[in-house]
């Protein structure tokens, strides 16, 4: 596990800078602290900083073939690189380290970029072929590691993270509007957009080649399962549970100690329950003094029951100073709140093991979500009256709100959305806290509406969802808010604090296995994620796994109107939103008011402008619209 980082001079006679190379690998110091590796040579330039996990002592990067001519620098876990030895050692090829990495090189040899194909895991890796003079850039099926690249000043750059590429000064840091508007809708950047112009996200399942001065993308494989119809319930939980053993086994792999980010939730529960039957496990949790939000007695519960060693944080209202270190790992503007316990879990879990597994995707793949269920009762809705439907929003009009996440506002959401298209009506569930489209006319300024108009998120992100089975909204969901959201907040909070996470569930093949279950056994009545919830059963306490989810949310609302009430108002009365011509200062103050007069939970708004606020701060150079 590691960073990486480089560049491509498209002149094959200028010869790519070295000084350049190693700030952009400087600058990604963290996700490897262990140890750094370049690569120097005509117009190639490769960097890494690595973090020791597999092979410690020979598979220091570069990594190379034979006779050198292929050179290779590598982020990630290839799960399955035992088998893949072996196999390359039985067609003669000769292998100098132990580790994992070197398979990517030997496959190439063979395959090309065809040897994507043989990979499962977690990767983003640089390949260099000086006898093509040929780039390979390339990522894992599920997303799971970023890699970042543009065109600046004739040359190509790439790096694990955006602020590798921004330490060349050829490059402008240009906003890209409708990346900010995407922003305000989904709390993250879509890719392959980021927040600046002129700056890519290497697509999931995707690789980029440069060759003779050109650029070509391609994508080597996607998430389309077909449903599986002919199991029982019974069928698909034997098939499950073996292949649940077998993943968590090769996710566990490492020479170094490993721990279980545990919710008390089932997905995090069933890696406990999996990882305990292979050895001791040690368990971390982040808790919140607020009850409502806080999990820790079901996590305890967890821990006991499979005697793990386990570690327990309680995360205090959010001080500036953390934001500021958010915001830094994350690179461009990233509102999921959840950020923070995941910084402070990860914090804790480094000070005891360099790899952490999380549940991330047991939600996307498994029907977790609150939504699914609204999206199941809106099929049946859908075969109403338009006057009854009418008559519904307006009762459920007349009920009070509560918090932004109660049901009553959710429904009201929901009903409001419902002459909308299956998918919108999906992502408008999805983002029901956040803005929505009437929200941001109000906020932006005439001149920024007039650069984003007639743009609309959710149309752009529909193109990402499948409109044949209701099953496509998990494909979709996994493909796009699991990867840009989810995935990344894992990556960057964990690299921040030089800690490998793995994530078993988004193993390609298990999530093709998951996705192929119908959509039956998954919802069932009111239940989200019932068929796990029945393999959870098998082995963990049934109190942790029939209990209302609460996600890993933050209490927004009360810290502004206490303890981060001030900093808001003051960071919005010097405002950078309104001086690059963004935001409308009376819509800022119209934001805040509402919330502390209680007239509405603006807490997550607050928050995004809060956090994009702070990015603008934190550039090293001057952005402009």
């Amino acid at each position: 596990m590691c960073g990486i980082a480089g560049l491509l001079n498209f002149d094959r006679q200028q010869s790519a800078s070295p000084d350049l190379l190693r700030a952009m690998v400087a600058a990604i110091r963290h996700r490897g602290p262990d140890d750094d590796g370049y690569y120097c040579a005509g117009p190639v330039a490769l960097g890494m900083r690595r973090l020791s996990i597999l092979d410690i002592a020979t598979s220091r990067q570069p990594l190379y073939n034979e006779d050198r001519t292929v050179v290779l620098v590598y982020n990630g876990e290839i799960y399955n690189y035992r088998e893949l030895r072996s196999q390359l050692q039985a067609r003669g090829h000769r292998l100098a380290t132990n580790g994992d990495g070197e398979t990517i090189l030997h496959l190439y040899e063979e395959q090309g970029p065809g040897l994507l194909e043989q990979l499962q895991g977690m990767f983003a890796f640089a390949l260099w072929d000086e006898k093509r003079q040929r780039l390979l850039l390339a990522r894992d099926r599920m997303g799971i590691k970023p890699l970042y690249y543009a065109r600046a000043g004739g040359r190509l750059l790439f790096g694990s993270e955006l602020k590798c590429l921004l330490c060349d000064r050829d490059l402008g840091l240009r906003l890209d509007p409708r990346a900010l508007h995407d922003y305000l809708t989904f709390l993250y950047v879509p890719q392959p957009k980021t927040i600046f112009r002129d700056v890519h996200k290497l697509p999931p399942a995707s690789y980029l080649l440069a060759e003779d001065g050109e650029l070509s993308l391609h994508r080597y494989w996607r998430l389309d399962p077909a449903l599986n119809r002919a199991y029982s319930e019974e069928q698909w939980l034997e098939v499950l549970q073996q292949r649940w053993q077998e993943v968590i086994a090769s996710h566990l792999q490492s020479d170094v100690p490993v721990g279980v980010f545990l919710s008390g939730g089932v997905d995090s529960s069933l890696i406990v329950s999996a990882a305990s039957a292979l050895g001791t496990v040690r368990t971390f949790t982040v808790g919140f003094d607020e009850p409502e939000f806080d999990e820790t007695s079901f996590a305890r519960q967890v821990a006991e029951r499979f005697g793990t060693d386990h570690t327990e944080i309680t995360l205090q209202p959010a001080g500036i100073e953390l934001v500021d270190r958010i915001i830094g790992a994350t690179d461009e503007p990233f509102a999921d709140a959840s950020a923070l316990p995941t910084f402070l879990v990860c914090q804790a879990a480094a000070r005891h093991v360099k790899v952490a597994l999380s549940g991330a995707g047991g939600d996307e793949l498994f029907g977790g979500y609150w939504m699914y269920v609204f999206d199941r009762l809106a099929q049946r809705l859908d075969l109403l009256p338009r006057p009854v439907m009418a008559h519904l929003r307006w009762l459920v009009g007349c009920l009070p709100g509560g918090s932004a996440n109660s049901i009553v506002n959710k429904g009201r959401r929901a009903l409001k959305d419902f002459s909308r298209p299956a998918v919108i009506r999906h992502l408008g569930r999805l983002t029901v806290t956040n803005f929505d489209e009437a929200d941001k006319a109000a906020l932006y300024s005439p001149a920024f509406r007039s650069q984003v108009a007639p743009y609309d998120s959710y149309l752009a992100m529909q193109q990402q969802y499948g409109t044949r089975t209701f099953e496509d909204l998990f494909i979709g969901d996994t493909t796009t808010y699991l990867v840009d959201d989810l995935l990344a907040k894992v990556d960057r909070m964990s690299m921040a604090n030089s800690l490998e996470v793995r994530v078993p569930f988004l193993d390609h093949g298990f999530a093709e296995l998951a996705l192929s279950i119908p959509a039956e056994f998954k919802l069932r009545g009111f239940r989200a994620k019932h068929i796990l919830k029945r393999l959870a059963a098998r082995t963990i306490p049934p109190g942790t796994i029939y209990r209302k989810k609460r996600g890993f949310s933050v209490p927004l609302a009360a810290w502004f109107r206490g303890p981060l009430a001030t900093h808001a108002h003051d960071a919005f009365s010097r405002s950078l939103l309104v001086s690059h011509g963004i935001v409308e200062p009376a819509a800022l103050d119209d934001l805040l008011s509402q919330h502390h007069r209680g007239q509405r939970d603006n807490g997550l708004r607050i928050w995004q402008l809060l956090v994009l606020e702070h990015w603008l701060r934190a550039q090293p150079r001057s952005v402009t619209l």
